[in-house]
C-alpha cells in the first residue's frame, strides 16, 4: 500500500490492479481464480459482466484492490447498460496502478484489442500482457501476433486460470512491481501501536456522512449539500477524543451503478472501495427514512468480505417516532435484513441535532480493542473439542471432517487457522455455526474474523490452504 503523509499521521492507500480487455478473453476466470474463490460469474456469453467487482487480494509481500471490469468494446454499443459498461471498464483502467491486458490466446487478435492497446498506450500507465486461456502451455513463440500489440511492461504472461496454469507466477510478478512502487501490505496495528484508529465513513449518497463528521468537528470541514454524491473524493481528518487518537475518512456516496451518471462520481465509488481495505472500522451510515436498500447489503457485504471492523450509524433519528419501542422495531428490522452481520452493534444518531454523536467514539474504541483481542491456543482448543462435541461436522458416508487443533495467527482482523482430517469437506453452515460459538465464548463484536482450514499432515504448514 502507497503511504501518503499528511501532518501527524501516515496513510496507507492500497493499490487498484485492473483486468481489462474485450469481452470472454477470461477475466472473470482469472478474477476469482485469484481470489481463490467464486466472486464474479463467468460464462462462454460475452458481456456477462456488466459491472465493475472489486476485491482484497492478501498476497506475501503487497495486498491490492482486484477490480474485474466489463469487456471494452470499440463498436457500436446497442444501450445505454452497454455504454455504461465501457465507461466503467475505461474509468478502471485510467485509475489503476497497473493494469492487466488480458488477451484470447485461443482466438486472433480483433480491432479491439489493437484500440485496447492504443487506449492503454495514450493512459502511459504500467501493463502486463497477460494471454488468457493457454491450456497446453502457450509460450510466446506460440502467438507471436501478441507482440504487434506494442504494449507492456516485460514479456508476456501466458496463464490458463481454468487449469490454474502460471496464475500464481503472475500475482507473484503483481506483488513484485507493486513491492518496488512502495506499496505494502495492509496495515496492521501492533498491541502497543499509538497509530490513531482509522475511521471510515460510508453508505449511500445523501445519508449525512458528510454532516455526520461536521458535527463531530464542530464546523463544516466537509461540504454539506441536499443534491447526491456531493462528496467526489475521501477527506482524511485528524482528531483526539478522550486521549485516543481517531482519523475520520469522509469517502464519496456509494449509490447503485445504474445511477452513477458522470466520470467523477466513478471515480469517488473506486476510492470508497479503498477507504474499505485502508480503515480499521466502517461507519456505515443508513437514512433511517430510507431503511435498507439493495445497494447497502452489497456494499455491507464488501465490508464482511474485507473482515474490517464495522458500526451501523441509523442517522437522521430525530425525523422518526422516539422511545425505545420504535428503537426495538427498528433494530428487528436490522436483523432482518443484514442477516450476515448479527455482531455488528447499532447507533441511533442525529447529525442534525447532534444527538448520540460522542458515543461514537468510546464505541469504536471497544470494536478496536474487540480487534487486537488474542485467545490462546490452549483455550481456543478447548473450546474446539467442546464445540465440535456439541455438534460434530457432518461429511460423506465413508469420511467425515474433524479438526483437530486451532490458532490464532493474527490480530487486526482476528485471524485463526484450524488444522485437522478432511477439512475441505466442511460446509459453509458448520462454518457458520463455528464463528457464532467463537463469539459466543470470546466475543469479538463489531469485526469480521478470518477463518481457514487446512488439512493437517506431517507438516501441516507446508499444505496449501483449502478453501
Amino acid at each position: 500500500m502507497l503511504i501518503l503523509k499528511s501532518s501527524r499521521i501516515l496513510f496507507l492507500v492500497p493499490a487498484i490492479v485492473a483486468i481489462v480487455g474485450r469481452p470472454n478473453v477470461g477475466k472473470s476466470t482469472l478474477f476469482n481464480r485469484a481470489l481463490g474463490e467464486r466472486r464474479a460469474i463467468e460464462s462462454d456469453v460475452a458481456g456477462t459482466t456488466r459491472d465493475t467487482i472489486t476485491a482484497l487480494y492478501e498476497g506475501e509481500k503487497v495486498d491490492f484492490l482486484l477490480v474485474d471490469t466489463g469487456g471494452l468494446e470499440f463498436e457500436e454499443t446497442g444501450g445505454s447498460i452497454e455504454s455504461d459498461t465501457q465507461v466503467q471498464a475505461r474509468l478502471a483502467a485510467s485509475e489503476a496502478d497497473l493494469i492487466l491486458f488480458c488477451i484470447d490466446t485461443k482466438e486472433e487478435l480483433t480491432r479491439n484489442d489493437y484500440e485496447t492497446a492504443q487506449l492503454l498506450r495514450k493512459q502511459k500507465k504500467p501493463v502486463f500482457l497477460v494471454g488468457t486461456k493457454a491450456d497446453s502451455g502457450n509460450r510466446a513463440e506460440d502467438f507471436p501476433e501478441i507482440f504487434s500489440l506494442a504494449v507492456g511492461d516485460g514479456d508476456p504472461f501466458f496463464i490458463s486460470a481454468a487449469h490454474n496454469r502460471g496464475v500464481q507466477g503472475l500475482l507473484d510478478a503483481i506483488e513484485t512491481h507493486l513491492e518496488k512502487r512502495s506499496f505494502q501490505k495492509r496495515f496492521k496495528h501492533d498491541d502497543d501501536s499509538t497509530a490513531p484508529i482509522r475511521l471510515a465513513f460510508l453508505g449511500r449518497p445523501n445519508a449525512g456522512k458528510s454532516s455526520l463528521v461536521n458535527a463531530i468537528l464542530g464546523k463544516d470541514e466537509c461540504i454539506v449539500s441536499d443534491i447526491p454524491g456531493t462528496t467526489r473524493d475521501s477527506k482524511h481528518t485528524e482528531i483526539s477524543r478522550d486521549g485516543q487518537e481517531f482519523s475520520l475518512i469522509d469517502t464519496a456516496g456509494i449509490r447503485q451503478r445504474s445511477n452513477i451518471s458522470d466520470r467523477l462520481e466513478k471515480y469517488a465509488v473506486m476510492r470508497s472501495f479503498q477507504a474499505i481495505a485502508e480503515c480499521d472500522i466502517a461507519l456505515y451510515i443508513l437514512d433511517a427514512k430510507e431503511g435498507v436498500t439493495a445497494q447497502d447489503l452489497r456494499i455491507l457485504g464488501e465490508i464482511q468480505n474485507m473482515y474490517t471492523g464495522v458500526i451501523l450509524i441509523i442517522n437522521k433519528w430525530d425525523t422518526q417516532e422516539k422511545g425505545q419501542e420504535e428503537q426495538a422495531k427498528f433494530l428487528n428490522y436490522l436483523h432482518r435484513e443484514i442477516q450476515f452481520l448479527p455482531w455488528a452493534p447499532v447507533l441511533f444518531v442525529s447529525a442534525l441535532n447532534k444527538k448520540n454523536i460522542p458515543q461514537i467514539f468510546p464505541l469504536a474504541k471497544n470494536v478496536f480493542l474487540e480487534r487486537q483481542k488474542r485467545i490462546g491456543t490452549g483455550e481456543l482448543n478447548a473450546f474446539l473439542k467442546e464445540a465440535q462435541h456439541l455438534h460434530t461436522p457432518a461429511g460423506t458416508k465413508n469420511t467425515r471432517p474433524r479438526i483437530k487443533y486451532g490458532t490464532q495467527v493474527e490480530v487486526s482482523p482476528p485471524h485463526f487457522i484450524f488444522f485437522g482430517a478432511q477439512l475441505s469437506l466442511i460446509h459453509f453452515s458448520y462454518k457458520r455455526y463455528l464463528e457464532h460459538r467463537i463469539r459466543d465464548a470470546f466475543g469479538f463484536d463489531g469485526t469480521g474474523i478470518k477463518m481457514e482450514y487446512r488439512t493437517a499432515d506431517k507438516n501441516p504448514y507446508a499444505k496449501k490452504k483449502e478453501k
